[in-house]
């Protein structure tokens, strides 16, 4: 009776697995529908075996939007399957999607983002549209409440998305902000200054318009160029803009002030506010693997499609 009874439940099981197989085609083939040249994959052994490998996880799971990260798992593949060492992280991917708990992949995903999207908006767009599009942004991936304490950093590591390490602590989230921002986070020139007067000419000197120079929002009385990273800055404008640059203000006192009040600024904005309070509350030191990292790309493309291929 037992094992007739045990293999009237196998019966169900293997009902499932084919049902859950058939609802992973169905979010697979349209995707793949809009690649051009996918087709062609199904020829490749690789992407049958990483298919098979699709499957399986697909029938172990009951999450929907499991299915929607094996499928640009295996886009990504058919995308980027001639570089070996993004699809090495792939292949290992795929075999852990219905293994990762939903609140750490979406930690993970935060933590990736955090150390690798500076900006959404364009890199001339003014302090308000950056935070403004960056809380948007943040907003969509926040689609859980973020995990605390240390059993979802145990868990990532067991699933070699992340390394932890015994010793140490992250820095303040804060020093990360003002690497990303210290255009923004910078006390810049005084107005009716010297200096002032010496950007001016700078700028007119180089044929670069006079608008780059923006009222400082977190410093009255001072502006900045409206630049949020040095990184940014066109080749053929370095040398003049980091010239402007060295007239900014190294009053101690003044360059704190104004870092206080883009903290401050940052934490008008709820999504940013969220990221930084729980991104200090982490208690180990950990760095995110390449599976990690083509773990948490992968799930913000499938909360956000429009967002960029990254790797």
């Amino acid at each position: 009776m037992y094992a007739i009874s045990a293999k009237n439940y196998a019966d169900i099981a293997q009902g499932k697995v084919k049902e859950r197989i058939d609802s992973f085609a169905n979010v697979l083939f349209p995707r793949l529908k809009k690649i051009e040249g996918a087709l062609e994959a199904f020829k490749d052994p690789r992407f049958e075996f990483l298919l098979q490998d699709a499957q399986i996880a697909a029938a172990k799971t009951d999450r929907k939007e499991d299915l929607n990260l094996l499928t640009e798992l295996l886009s990504c593949h058919v995308m980027k399957g001639n570089d070996r060492k993004i699809d090495a992280g792939i292949s290992h991917a795929i075999k852990i999607v219905d293994e990762i708990d939903n609140d750490a992949l979406c930690a993970l995903t935060i933590e990736w983002a955090a150390d690798t999207i500076y900006t959404i908006a364009n890199i001339d767009d003014d302090c308000d549209a950056v935070l403004n599009q960056l809380n948007d942004f943040y907003r969509k991936l926040l689609y859980l409440e973020l995990p605390t304490g240390n059993e979802w950093l145990e868990h990532l590591d067991l699933l070699g998305c992340i390394r932890l390490s015994s010793m140490g602590h992250f820095r303040p989230f804060s020093e990360r902000i003002f690497q990303h921002y210290q255009g923004y986070s910078s006390a810049g020139i005084k107005k009716d200054s010297v200096e002032f007067d010496d950007a001016i000419k700078i700028l007119e000197n180089n044929k670069i318009t006079k608008s780059l120079l923006v009222d400082n929002k977190c410093l009255q009385g001072y502006v900045i160029l409206n630049i949020s990273n040095l990184g940014d800055i066109k080749p053929e404008n370095k040398e003049s803009i980091m010239k402007i640059w060295n007239l900014y203000t190294k009053d101690p006192n003044v360059v704190k002030m104004a870092k206080d009040n883009f903290i401050q600024l940052w934490n008008s904005y709820d999504s940013l506010k969220a990221v930084k309070e729980w991104r200090d509350s982490i208690p180990s030191y950990f760095a995110i693997t390449h599976l990690g990292r083509v773990l948490a790309h992968i799930n913000a493309k499938r909360i956000e499609p429009s967002f960029p291929d990254l790797i």
